[in-house]
């Protein structure tokens, strides 16, 4: 008979892929209860249809859409308190957790219900609001519990951010990550950075956002006259194409190029931008070809990146510590692809590509002349970014989610 893992997130299925990938691959071996958000939000109608998908796992939904809308005000309240008592309970787990979100605390009231029995072998939370839900529950029932570090929430950065959130977040830490059974992080240094806060931790591995080996095959679709013989061809893709990506940067870069450029962008395209900045480079400089295109599936788009000399991950922290350290899903999408990359020098890229040099190469969105001289040598080595394809798309297979997906089933087995 299987065992049973209760996993326990804030979010949905659609806003949390870290959290899907991991259930689709271990619902092989275990039998799958899921703890998760209905509400809405752009994302619902793809949330459901991911649902309807994976019947052989349990989803345990807590409302908060507008029938829910009174319980979910208490909850703010709740929240509010907590944030308003924490200068005097600062040690106090409940408090801080109230004071993340009201989520961490509802989650906990749902879990502590008379509805969960307590016929789990393992509990495991994929993000911060849901740490503390999770060591509660599994020190109710006498299981152990693992916590996934997607990001180092201590460094985010977001418009609502309140002077409380550094403190709560590391407070949960410090107190709650050392009794993690062990720890998966998204990231070399965002697990360096978390395991240095709580002073380290027995079992902790890098568990990287790759994607599924099958979806990137090493054979570009275009016409070969368009691949071999055409323009430099560059993509970016995103949820939204937009400000603050590195995007203008790079496109005030190349119009300043007297070389061929094929640019082309996925996401949902803001106004604002193409208005101040696609149009009017468009009118002005014609070497740069845009090929603008809204949101496709994951399985679509990797087979479109194949179709591309490079792929553009041009992360731009603008101070936020967590964006210097994580690896985002563009950069482990291109290294799978194929894809030559040409990536921002954020710390976490800049180690990759030391890792892995022969993947790509490190530019500086902050100088002009350095990102132009880098785009040029880019066009330079065109012949060379060609030839590699296969090279850098074999380097890349152990990146895949298979092989990510089986450091975490061993440390399950492991731990139960």
């Amino acid at each position: 008979m299987k065992k049973k893992i209760l996993y326990i997130t804030s979010a949905n299925l659609a806003t949390n892929p870290r959290l899907v990938k991991e259930i689709d691959f271990l619902s092989l071996d275990y039998n799958i209860d899921v703890v998760l958000y209905r509400f809405i939000h752009w994302s619902s109608k793809v949330d459901k249809q991911m649902v309807s998908e994976r019947k052989h796992i349990n989803f345990k939904f807590i409302d908060i859409s507008k029938k829910h809308k009174v319980n979910w005000v208490y909850w703010g309240i709740v929240e509010k308190f907590c944030r308003t008592m924490l200068p005097l309970f600062k040690n106090n787990l409940s408090i801080c957790a109230g004071a993340l979100s009201r989520k961490s605390l509802k989650t906990w009231n749902y879990l502590n219900g008379t509805s969960f029995k307590s016929n789990y072998e393992f509990v495991v939370a994929h993000n911060l609001p849901a740490l503390y839900p999770a060591f509660k529950i599994a020190k109710k029932w006498n299981i152990p519990f693992a916590f996934d570090i997607e990001d180092y929430d201590p460094g985010m950065s977001f418009k609502d951010r309140g002077k409380h959130y550094e403190y709560v977040c590391k407070t949960l830490y410090k107190k709650l990550l050392p009794k993690a059974t062990y720890l998966t992080s998204a990231s070399p240094l965002i697990g360096e950075y978390a395991l240095k806060l709580i002073g380290g931790h027995h079992k902790h591995k890098v568990i990287i956002n790759a994607f599924p080996k099958k979806e990137f095959i090493p054979t570009p679709r275009v016409e070969k006259d368009v691949y071999y013989r055409g323009p430099l061809r560059f993509i970016w893709f995103s949820l939204t194409i937009s400000f603050n990506r590195g995007l203008e940067e790079f496109i005030q870069a190349i119009s300043q190029c007297n070389i061929s450029i094929e640019l082309t962008l996925i996401g949902d395209m803001d106004n604002e931008f193409r208005q101040k900045i696609i149009n009017p480079t468009s009118k002005k400089v014609k070497h740069i070809i845009f090929n603008i295109h809204p949101p496709i599936s994951q399985q679509e788009l990797h087979k479109e990146l194949i179709n591309h000399h490079v792929g553009l991950s041009l992360e731009n922290p603008q101070g936020e510590l967590n964006r210097e350290l994580c690896l985002t899903n563009k950069i482990i999408a291109y290294a799978q692809a194929g894809n030559y990359i040409l990536a921002s020098n954020t710390k976490a890229q800049k180690a990759f590509i030391q890792e892995y040099p022969d993947q790509g190469m490190l530019c500086s969105l902050s100088n002009g002349e350095e990102l132009i001289k880098a785009i040029k040598n880019l066009n330079k080595q065109r012949d060379m970014i060609i030839n590699n394809l296969n090279k850098r798309y074999h380097s890349a297979i152990n990146l895949a989610i298979e092989n990510q997906m089986r450091r975490v089933k061993k440390l399950i087995s492991e731990a139960i």
